[in-house]
């Protein structure tokens, strides 16, 4: 819902290191992009991962049955979607940023969301194709 030069955007992160960035801000400047992470990358995704205790987190965390005491509109939204193999599982997390509550794990959520960044470089990537982009909207 975003109404200006916004960073939409799709990581995917494999077991094997193969990351894939894609979406919205990716298709308007170059496509997606992909990369690998070495082993240390995947270790500290997984780390955080478990620091951020997902098992625990609801499915949403939007409305005020959700854990909202305040929800603040125009605010970033993330979906986090995670499979293993093992037993077969999934997990979805869904937080409107402007959810504020004392259930809501927003700390959490945001220490993930920064150390995925720093593994995979998503800003770094962001920054590079905005710059890239010259002022008529089309990609160099």
């Amino acid at each position: 819902g975003c109404l200006f030069d916004c960073p939409a955007f799709d990581i995917s992160i494999r077991s094997d290191g193969l990351v894939r960035h894609s979406g919205p801000r990716f298709d308007n400047t170059g496509g997606p992009i992909e990369s690998r992470i070495d082993r240390n990358g995947l270790a500290q995704k997984a780390m955080a991962l478990r620091v951020a205790r997902i098992d625990e987190m609801r499915e949403s965390y939007q409305s005020k049955a959700d854990g909202c005491v305040n929800l603040f509109s125009d605010m970033p939204t993330i979906y986090l979607w995670m499979s293993w193999k093992e037993g077969n599982r999934n997990k979805s997390v869904f937080l409107d940023a402007g959810c504020v509550g004392p259930t809501v794990p927003a700390e959490r959520l945001d220490a993930l969301i920064k150390t995925v960044d720093q593994v995979v470089g998503s800003s770094v990537l962001l920054e590079q194709r905005k710059r890239a982009k010259p002022s008529n909207g089309t990609s160099r």
